[in-house]
């Protein structure tokens, strides 16, 4: 069955997204209804997310819900694991980590602010496997949630920076392959280029893939090709 199908069938007094994230979700996550994931959603709110995640992906899911409403623990008798707190709350972030993670699948829907987006990214993308979503960041253009330096929009953009850590250290064409990774990487914070392999940015969600991402490899016209000792996660 298809996620939008389902998401069609689910009562909409108890979900709230744009309709386009479907399609986003589904392309991302095709594939992962053969896999036991394991799912963290940030803002439970009527629990209609959390149930098309489990239709969807099936009882071998395991799928924790984190929200602040005291009302979203009834959810936990559906099967559901609830966690009341903010997603601002550090301590509590390191206590969902330490209780349930790492987490294959994460998926922020909570406050829509930029500080509380930030803070659990930080916490959480070094305790996530696959994919990182953070939904409704067209809030970070309306000043009544924060100051649009503030908001996650331009936190990510600054992550663009990160991503090409390897060309930023090497600083210079003639250095490539995984003996020349290791030594300028030795010392240096890559910030997130040791686990986030790409970030795609679409109206009002920011997906993270994440994986391990060492050397980029290059062949150069007229010259041998790379040793097998010098290719990436070789």
């Amino acid at each position: 069955m298809s996620l939008r199908s389902i998401y069609e069938e689910i009562d909409p007094a108890t979900i709230d997204k744009w309709d386009h994230y479907i399609d986003i979700y589904a392309k991302r996550l095709a594939g992962g209804q053969q896999r036991p994931l394991k799912i963290l959603e940030i803002g439970v709110q009527g629990g209609g997310s959390l149930k098309m995640w489990r239709r969807y992906f099936g009882d071998q899911a395991k799928i924790i819900g984190l929200d602040i409403d005291e009302r979203c623990r009834k959810l936990a008798t559906e099967g559901f694991e609830i966690v009341i707190g903010s997603q601002a709350d550090e301590a509590l972030l390191d206590h969902l980590i330490a209780q349930y993670g790492p987490f294959d699948v994460v998926i922020d829907d909570g406050s829509h602010v930029g500080s509380d987006q930030i803070t659990s990214f930080k916490k959480l993308i070094p305790h996530t496997r696959y994919l990182y979503f953070v939904e409704d960041t067209h809030t970070s253009y309306w000043g009544r949630w924060q100051p649009l330096s503030q908001g996650f929009i331009p936190f990510a953009k600054g992550l663009i920076d990160d991503l090409h850590m390897y060309f930023v250290l090497a600083n210079s064409p003639e250095v490539y392959g995984k003996k020349e990774w290791e030594k300028i990487a030795a010392g240096h914070d890559l910030g997130i280029r040791s686990r986030v392999r790409s970030i795609s940015f679409f109206d009002s969600m920011v997906v993270f893939e994440l994986g391990l991402i060492g050397a980029p490899l290059r062949h150069r016209r007229g010259a041998p090709p790379a040793q097998p000792d010098d290719r990436d996660g070789q």
